[in-house]
């Protein structure tokens, strides 16, 4: 069947589009970006958020010089939830960033660049589900809100990663 394929966005790490087919309405979201060491760590940690249920991904390496991510595609970003939707699932967006965090703490990794456009919603039945759209932001560089100029131990940005999710959650 014919794929429409639609560019949704553009990052510092890759390009994003979405997917879907004309014959049924599936749709997917695609990001492609470049390979490197970075993108694998972030993709290999991604891996066992999937197994906290946080994310809903497929990646594939794409002859050594790209990877593409394949994602559920989602209803909206959160930063673009209305407020009255906000304050009815505040308890669950406050439980799953909680639940973002200590899976993250598990592996031993950081994201620094939590903010409500990196998280995403998608309306099932009649409850949200929330997830990590922005994959490639764990264990980078990258902050959102500046607790501190270096995170370069561990601890540090564990402490960074803890104002990150604080800050969004007020945010939100």
């Amino acid at each position: 069947p014919p794929l429409e394929r639609t560019k949704i966005g553009q990052g510092a790490y890759g390009r994003v589009f979405g997917l879907s087919y004309f014959t049924d309405s599936a749709k997917l979201t695609l990001k492609q970006q470049n390979m490197d060491d970075e993108v694998l760590e972030s993709m290999r940690v991604a891996e066992s958020l999937r197994d906290c249920a946080l994310v809903d991904f497929k990646s594939m390496n794409i002859e050594d010089l790209e990877i593409w991510t394949l994602m559920e595609a989602m209803d909206r970003d959160c930063s673009k939830m209305q407020y009255a939707r906000r304050r009815r699932t505040a308890e669950d967006y406050a439980a799953f960033l909680r639940r973002l965090r200590d899976c993250l703490f598990r592996q031993n990794a950081s994201f620094t660049d939590m903010k409500l456009n990196n998280t995403a919603v998608k309306r099932c039945g009649r409850k949200d589900a929330f997830r990590l759209i922005d994959l490639d932001g764990i264990n980078n560089q990258q902050m959102t809100y500046f607790l501190a100029d270096d995170v370069s131990f561990l601890h540090l940005k564990n402490e960074q990663t803890r104002y990150a999710f604080a800050i969004t959650l007020v945010a939100w």
